[in-house]
């Protein structure tokens, strides 16, 4: 039999399960306080004084850490950062767009504009459809030689890697603007229009799809 002797109790120790053995008594309860109450008088007893509830108190500050943990993991996740690199590119492709279609060669009217004569800024025509094919074909060019000069230097500067994107989406901006003129001179109804923009659909998705397959050749 084994047994830890503490002070005058001895507490015996028998296998789980076994049955107790003659005479083996129940671990008896500590006889003596840890601490004898004489030994320390009360008026030296640390007394817990409320906080002041306030701005900077610490209610406060653990009532706003949850939610600045909130935004901080919402803001800092990648998905988050891919969607919010996503909005800043589509909107700087369509003022890149617009800066040179409308307000560079004036390919469009201005925004705004009306024919009325309170009208401070008057609407003038676009241009005709051959221009803007023009002009489509060209940016298409240019944003190849802007994506490529980025593609070649993205490894010094990370931050390069949304302009591919962003060039590419100038110039589909300009085939919209294509696209739109030559609806607005076909003059179908909604049937016809319905029809050009499934034929558009699917040569967009051939292109896609030859292309891919040529990079992976």
């Amino acid at each position: 039999m084994n047994g830890s002797v503490f002070g005058a109790n001895t507490i015996s120790v028998r296998p789980c399960g076994a049955a107790p053995e003659a005479g083996m008594h129940r671990p008896a309860l500590l006889q003596e306080p840890l601490m004898p109450a004489g030994d320390v008088p009360l008026e030296r007893l640390p007394v817990a004084h409320p906080t002041p509830a306030g701005p900077s108190s610490s209610f406060g500050a653990e009532s706003t850490t949850p939610l600045r943990t909130l935004l901080a993991c919402a803001v800092f996740q990648p998905e988050m950062q891919q969607y919010l690199q996503g909005v800043v590119t589509y909107v700087l492709s369509r003022q890149w767009k617009d800066l040179f279609a409308i307000y560079a060669f004036r390919l469009q009217p201005l925004p705004y504009c009306s024919n009325q004569l309170i009208e401070r800024i008057t609407c003038s025509h676009p241009a005709p459809l051959g221009v803007q094919v023009l002009f489509a074909f060209s940016l298409l060019a240019g944003a190849a030689a802007v994506a490529r000069v980025a593609a070649a230097y993205e490894l010094l500067w990370p931050r390069l890697r949304a302009v591919p994107a962003m060039a590419g989406m100038c110039v589909g901006w300009s085939f919209g603007d294509v696209s739109v003129e030559l609806l607005a001179q076909l003059a179908g109804g909604v049937g016809a229009n319905f029809l050009f923009v499934a034929c558009e659909t699917l040569i967009g998705a051939a292109v896609l799809a030859g292309a891919s397959v040529a990079r992976w050749a």
